[in-house]
């Protein structure tokens, strides 16, 4: 029996296996690797998209905080004219007692306006105007429940501003 054993072992379709198998295991092995090798790279890749993407998003976010400034600056540039006439105006009536004509307020107080309009600023609506009421639009004077679309009769103007509402325009139910 040890003869036919030693025989069985030592016969070339075992060793033959045997190297097969360590033939298997050497490509599996390096096949392994390979794989490993290819997964780090794909980590640092990843890594490396990752910090350019933070790059890019801060960059998006400081040009996007860079025009928003410009936008406020040169607002506020175009608005510093009438508001300084203002103040001027009020120190005339408070510090001075200087009587101050209504008619030159209301020509500064314009001009901020036509400064917000063009930067933007939109009427809804206009003093005096007929609507329907719209509750998403509409503030109720006065007391009541008021029905969508009941006339009513536009008492302060509303304002938006790139489609959402700033202030709801004021308005009061029509008398008959």
């Amino acid at each position: 029996m040890w003869g036919w054993l030693k025989s069985l072992w030592s016969s070339p379709q075992i060793a033959r296996q045997d190297v097969n198998l360590e033939d298997a295991k050497l490509s599996w092995d390096a096949e392994r690797r390979t794989l490993q090798l290819e997964l780090e790279e794909q980590q640092r890749r990843l890594i490396a998209l990752s910090r350019d993407l933070e790059t890019l998003r801060s960059r998006a976010a400081s040009d996007v905080q860079e025009r928003v400034d410009s936008f406020v600056v040169k607002l506020m540039t175009e608005a510093a004219g009438p508001i300084s006439q203002l103040l001027m105006q009020t120190h005339a009536i408070e510090k001075q007692g200087l009587p101050v004509a209504v008619r030159d307020v209301l020509v500064i107080a314009n001009r901020l306006i036509r400064v917000f309009e063009d930067a933007g600023l939109t009427r809804e609506g206009s003093i005096g105007d007929e609507q329907l009421f719209d509750a998403d639009w509409h503030q109720p004077i006065g007391d009541g429940d008021f029905q969508k679309d009941e006339p009513v009769i536009v008492r302060f103007v509303g304002l938006s501003y790139a489609g959402q509402l700033l202030r709801s325009a004021s308005v009061e139910r029509k008398k008959d």
